[in-house]
């Protein structure tokens, strides 16, 4: 029997080299996104259907690449596990669109106007990353697509469609992440959820614990 397969999805400005710790116990298939980022979902699950057979394959998503997981996920049948790092579902009716689109447009409005350096202190200084380490050697490739086509106000409905398959599905976040905390305590209490303690937002950041929840979970 061969090592599980895990199709490893990275976040914002990550890349593919970001789930390496995984690569002796796992076969992971982890791309750079920014390679299908300015793609249709459709065409991304294409293109990397092409490259693997993803039906095989559990799926471990961080941040921006658990909820672009999630959508991969629910194309999917069969028995494959999903987990979600510091990942979410779209947008509830409670909170508010208009704010969450002006924000990504501020975004990709630093994108075009803001030095990488810049944009990249300015990120790193997010109060969502403030128990984290700083992102050393981000990608900047087709960043803006990141946005422009898998902003979380476009992300579709997709809690309830995978409503009957909850039981494969894991949320994990670090304690000190408290916006992504109490989105889970308000929308998320008949999901599975556990909390790290004494870690924030970059669960990746955070090997050791990794290996654990996929030794625990797949």
């Amino acid at each position: 029997m061969g090592k599980p397969k895990i199709l490893c999805l990275h976040g914002f400005l990550g890349k593919s080299s970001d789930f390496d710790f995984l690569s002796s116990e796992y076969d992971i298939f982890a791309p750079e996104l920014s390679r299908y980022i300015d793609q249709s979902l459709e065409q991304m699950v294409s293109s990397l259907s092409k490259e693997r057979d993803l039906s095989q394959y559990h799926i471990l998503g961080y941040s921006f690449g658990a909820r672009l997981g999630l959508q991969i996920y629910s194309r999917m049948n069969g028995s494959n596990k999903l987990i979600c790092l510091a990942g979410r579902f779209e947008l509830e009716p409670q909170e508010d669109l208009c704010f969450r689109e002006k924000f990504e447009l501020s975004l990709l409005e630093k994108l075009k106007t803001m030095s990488k350096e810049d944009f990249l202190s300015f990120w790193n200084h997010l109060p969502l990353f403030a128990y984290d380490e700083h992102l050393m050697h981000p990608n900047f490739v087709a960043a803006a697509y990141y946005f422009k086509n898998y902003g979380l106000s476009k992300q579709p409905p997709l809690k309830e469609k995978l409503w009957e398959r909850r039981g494969d599905i894991h949320f994990y976040y670090g304690e000190k992440d408290e916006k992504y905390c109490q989105y889970a305590q308000r929308y998320l209490s008949d999901w599975s959820v556990s909390v790290l303690p004494n870690i924030g937002h970059r669960i990746l950041q955070h090997p050791k614990e990794v290996i654990k929840i996929c030794k625990e979970r797949l």
